[in-house]
């Protein structure tokens, strides 16, 4: 089996791929993005006898952690034709992926799983959550009534920069956000509006454009794709633009930040959201991901970490963990460790998904001294994570 990057003559048969296990060809978003979103260049394939048989696609993009702009690929499409399963290829794809992308300096990795237990073994962890928000649209109506001072306006791809203030803003206090320039709002606007029945709708106040909603009409449902507000007015506005639209559907829907507080304003708790995991991340490489993080940690301090990895060899071992100018450095060590984790869980604390005390007692990292816990409590705190992004 051969495993390398795709020809861009290639594309075909990566397409005939992904409509065997995806969107079909007939599907607005399939055309859409292997005409102006897929590269060649990004997506790997593992090939038999000159056919595809599996590829990942390896799209690019740039995360904000521990407000560091780092670049992350996101794994997307991964599949496997049907004729080749069972036969080891999505471990010789990802163990593919990991070499390349280690060669390249990339430390970590993101990816939305459709089962996660496909990839636990592969030392993916979740890293990010989201609540699920799901009631009757007449709700949204009765709880926000009100527009009163707003205009609203449907907005096309190129009003992008109209979204980009308000999403760096209403991301500002959170972890683990996409990073979006032209090219990413073109996308993400884009893909809501090839699926046809998708909106994106602005929020005006004073001539200032104060939030925003991406959003979709499917089977009597308003489905909110994206939401972003500058204050809490913006976002009453704009609940109150989805409840107006009762005629039309009879639930609303919506996957909020983990740490939203909407649900605070209904009287029904059964109108609460679920809270649900919905990203995972990987360390591809825990020295150059410790070092991107630039993670503060106390001078004089050692904290040795044992980490294990079932995939990549290198990551295995027992890591000295000191202070360099304030900042923590990661390197391999021997000696006794004070703590000890596997790589998911280590990439939890790296993404900031959880804090190392729940770690531990939940028994996902094992300590072997109170110091070592305390200092894993200091160099990687918890964060409020938030992402939004599906190819």
């Amino acid at each position: 089996m051969l495993t390398r990057l795709l020809k861009k003559r290639e594309l075909a048969q990566a397409g005939d791929l992904w409509d065997y296990c995806f969107e079909k060809r007939e599907d607005p978003f399939f055309a859409w993005y292997f005409s102006s979103y897929c590269r060649a260049e990004n997506v790997l394939g593992a090939f038999t006898g000159g056919s595809l048989a599996g590829m990942i696609h390896l799209n690019p993009y740039t995360l904000l952690l521990n407000r560091r702009p780092i670049e992350t690929p996101y794994f997307v499409g991964v599949a496997v034709a049907p004729q080749c399963r069972g036969r080891g290829v999505l471990r010789a794809l990802l163990e593919a992926a990991f070499k390349l992308l280690r060669e390249r300096g990339q430390p970590l990795a993101v990816l939305m799983p459709s089962a996660a237990g496909l990839y636990l073994p592969y030392g993916f962890a979740y890293c990010y959550q989201r609540l699920s928000y799901r009631l009757p649209l007449p709700e949204i109506g009765r709880v926000f009534p009100k527009t009163a001072g707003f205009d609203f306006a449907f907005a096309a791809l190129p009003d992008w920069p109209l979204f980009r203030e308000v999403y760096d803003q209403f991301t500002r206090p959170f972890n683990g956000c996409a990073v979006r320039g032209e090219r990413e709002w073109r996308a993400v606007l884009g893909e809501i509006l090839y699926k046809g029945a998708g909106r994106a709708v602005i929020a005006k106040s004073a001539g200032k454009v104060r939030g925003y909603m991406l959003y979709a009409l499917q089977e009597s449902v308003f489905r909110v794709v994206e939401l972003a507000w500058l204050d809490g007015e913006a976002q009453a506005a704009l609940f109150g633009f989805a409840g107006r639209h009762f005629s039309q559907c009879g639930h609303f829907a919506w996957l909020a930040p983990a740490h939203d507080l909407t649900c605070l304003r209904f009287s029904d708790s059964r109108y609460y959201p679920v809270a649900l995991p919905f990203m995972m991340g990987r360390v591809l490489d825990p020295a150059r991901a410790v070092a991107a993080l630039e993670l503060p940690m106390p001078e004089g301090e050692v904290l040795r970490v044992k980490l294990s990895d079932g995939v990549i060899p290198e990551n295995n071992g027992v890591f000295m963990m000191k202070a360099r100018g304030c900042k923590a450095e990661l390197s391999l060590a021997a000696g006794r460790p004070d703590v000890a984790m596997d790589i998911g869980v280590f990439a939890q604390l790296c993404f900031g998904a959880y804090a190392a005390d729940d770690l531990w007692l939940s028994a996902s990292i094992q300590v072997e001294s109170a110091r070592g816990l305390e200092i894993l409590r200091e160099v990687f705190p918890a964060r409020k994570n938030y992402i939004n992004e599906y190819f």
